[in-house]
């Protein structure tokens, strides 16, 4: 399987190479660090060389860090996923076109590329459809496997919503999955004028055991303060009923 291909970015969901901003951060942040070793260089010849070189190493940290983001966001955004998945998704939901099926690849694609930059804090899943989806992948363990250490950097094990240690982590994992989204999408998390893709494919499509949520919720009024638990998905909905618009269990 060739999952280099290119990426189409027309479609639903783009695999944008910087998550927060910017089309080309690694060569913004080549000049960056040039300019500053060059001015640390200078610096260490006439001062202090340990501290230069603590400097420099600090700098190569961060573009390895940022390296590594582009290399997974790339390559989370030209992976193609077993055609199987489709085939089995549209047999639990006939209704679906092909474009629609599509849709909902997509919308897994998108998902795993909040988990890869949420650096392993708990995205929740808000959607049913997708949550098959991602079901269904995991079926194909080696493909999988490879998928988690290449596109996230770590397994990414899933987590059912009754499995989840407290209502606390469910929660937060939903408020991270909202926050991560609006900033994906360019919509603003506290006063959103609609819901990201993650939170409204399952009524887009029709989805009649899907997960239905409001603008008018917690995730849009509660802005995330990046703490959270390790982990993988959580369900589609929090423990707490004032955030659960419609939950399910595992069947």
């Amino acid at each position: 399987m060739n999952n280099r291909k290119e990426f189409d970015r027309n479609t639903l969901i783009k695999a944008k190479i910087n998550p927060f901003g910017g089309e080309t951060p690694i060569d913004e942040l080549m000049i960056g660090i040039c300019a500053c070793a060059l001015g640390v260089t200078i610096y260490s010849l006439t001062e202090n060389i340990l501290f230069s070189i603590a400097f420099l190493a600090l700098l190569y940290w961060i573009f390895w860090k940022e390296d590594k983001r582009y290399q997974r966001v790339t390559y989370i955004g030209a992976y193609q996923f077993p055609n199987a998945i489709k085939a089995r998704i549209g047999q639990r939901y006939p209704h679906l076109s092909d474009d629609q099926l599509t849709q909902v690849i997509q919308a897994l694609r998108l998902y795993f590329q909040l988990c890869s930059v949420a650096a392993g804090v708990t995205v929740s899943m808000p959607s049913r459809v997708v949550d098959i989806a991602w079901h269904e992948f995991i079926l194909f363990t080696k493909d999988y496997k490879e998928f988690c250490q290449l596109g996230i950097g770590h397994f990414l094990h899933h987590i059912p919503a009754e499995e989840m240690k407290s209502a606390t982590n469910l929660d937060e994992g939903m408020k991270k999955a909202w926050f991560l989204g609006c900033q994906w999408e360019g919509i603003d998390q506290k006063s959103p004028s609609r819901l990201p893709i993650l939170f409204s494919i399952d009524e887009t499509l029709n989805i009649p055991d899907g997960c239905r949520h409001s603008l008018n919720n917690d995730y849009a009024t509660t802005e995330y303060n990046g703490m959270g638990c390790a982990g993988g998905c959580g369900g589609c909905g929090g423990a707490n009923p004032e955030l659960r618009i419609v939950s399910y269990k595992e069947q």
